[in-house]
């Protein structure tokens, strides 16, 4: 039987995206800035309100109010970085999405 998915890390990057980990394994970049005009989402829109989240069961969540599913967050990330390729990632450095792109080698079939 799978493990449910949860989120067990995440950070603000910028605008209205979030760098999340997730229990699989998986470090995605969620942008949200797509789904904001969504009532619902509305308050994420108010200057720096996305920053201000915190991880609560196993999801995101802002001031008790909003909360993500995490399979929602998980299938609308736009950058994925798989575990084995974290050692390319230098933490510290600038964002850059050139960095969590998959390589071409890691999407041919074995």
């Amino acid at each position: 039987m799978m493990k449910p998915l949860e989120i067990t890390k995440a950070e603000y990057l910028e605008g209205y995206r979030l760098l999340v980990w997730f229990n699989d394994g998986a470090l995605k970049v969620v942008d949200l800035a797509g789904y904001l005009h969504k009532p619902h989402l509305a308050p994420l829109r108010e200057e720096g309100n996305i920053r201000r989240f915190q991880l609560d069961l196993g999801t995101i969540i802002w001031d008790d109010e909003i909360d993500l599913a995490p399979e929602f967050l998980y299938n609308i990330a736009v950058d994925t970085l798989r575990p084995g390729d974290r050692s390319q990632w230098e933490w510290g450095e600038p964002y850059s999405a050139a960095l969590l792109e998959p390589k071409l080698e890691d999407l041919a079939p074995a």
